[in-house]
């Protein structure tokens, strides 16, 4: 009995280990969603507890502006979200998420047209 505790103490010692040093990926995401006018959401999912930033600007190869970190952690099954905002309304944007162990990847890049103002559609005879 006292073995069997000790290769269970060594084996959780072991995975514990393997996790923290383990090298942060994207493993679902990224997801766009929540649109405004001025601002978008971005979700995305890593493969253990960390967290991943988005890079974006108005041309795919001028991400220009760059998000605070979003952390991922076990209680929220290694998601996090962020709400860009201070975007130009009716606007097309690009945008790429990455970790600090993964930033080269395409893959996770794309694009997104943020609403327009809804002033531009208000029609005062009928609004």
């Amino acid at each position: 009995m006292k073995s069997l505790k000790c290769i269970i103490g060594l084996l959780l010692f072991y995975f514990s280990f393997q996790l923290l040093h383990a090298e942060i990926k994207i493993t679902h995401g990224p997801v766009i969603g929540r649109p405004g006018a001025t601002s978008m959401g971005i979700w995305a999912r890593t493969n253990v507890p960390g967290s991943f930033r988005v890079k974006y600007g108005q041309a795919p190869e001028r991400l220009e502006m760059i998000s605070e970190p979003v952390v991922t952690t076990l209680a929220r099954d290694n998601t996090g979200w962020i709400l860009i905002k201070d975007l130009k309304p009716d606007t097309h944007y690009f945008y790429q998420v990455f970790t600090a162990d993964d930033s080269g990847r395409i893959d996770l890049a794309g694009s997104f047209r943020t609403l327009p103002e809804s002033s531009a559609y208000k029609n005062s005879s009928t609004n």
